[in-house]
């Protein structure tokens, strides 16, 4: 365990800016993945991306630098135009030709497959509620695999954490969803005032 803390003071210290840019970075993350809200989840890992960018430019990671570019557009398109095949196609257009051009070696191939993921669940799995952060939590797994393979003792602290909190906010939504439908079963009947008598009226309250 204290070579492991020794490990972590080691990789800030040696590039200190850089990192005290990914704690930010992080700490905006933590908030939108904990949020039950999608728009807003979204919104916040948007502002992270920023942060990331700025992380990996001191840390002259090119493909990852192309990869949060491209995120932080791709955000706010799919808040802005969800289900948009064309725009879709444009991003996944630009995804391909960074993984072509930036390719650094087959771990390089878990980066692709998350952001590719990740594109078509912002697009096409919004707002979709269990569906669409399960699918995150597919994109954590590839993200974490890719960071351990390139031996990144902070990515992979990163990642899980992020991992961790993407099940409990599933738990979550799972117990939320579980709470409606014995809201939707207990629910009161609606009651009618006649001229002559009451009348019970079975009429749904949700629909």
């Amino acid at each position: 365990m204290q070579e492991l803390i020794n490990n972590i003071l080691s990789v800030f210290n040696a590039n200190s800016i850089a990192q005290i840019f990914g704690l930010i970075a992080l700490s905006i993350e933590v908030i939108s993945v904990i949020n039950k809200d999608d728009k807003k989840l979204i919104f916040f890992q948007a502002i992270a991306a920023i942060f990331w960018v700025i992380h990996f430019l001191l840390m002259w990671l090119v493909l990852a630098v192309v990869i949060w570019l491209i995120d932080m557009i791709r955000w706010f398109a799919a808040l802005k135009f969800p289900k948009n095949i064309k725009l879709f196609s444009i991003f996944f257009i630009l995804y391909w030709i960074n993984a072509v051009y930036n390719f650094e070696s087959l771990i390089s191939i878990f980066a692709i497959l998350a952001s590719i993921w990740n594109l078509y669940l912002f697009f096409f799995l919004n707002w979709k509620w269990l569906s669409f952060r399960l699918g995150l939590l597919w994109t954590t797994i590839l993200w974490l695999s890719y960071h351990i393979l390139n031996q990144s003792i902070w990515w992979t602290i990163n990642e899980t954490i992020i991992l961790i909190l993407h099940f409990v906010t599933i738990f979550r939504l799972y117990r939320d969803k579980i709470k409606l439908a014995n809201n939707l079963e207990l629910e009161p009947v609606l009651v009618e005032l006649d001229k002559n008598n009451l009348k019970f009226n079975n009429k749904k309250l949700w629909k």
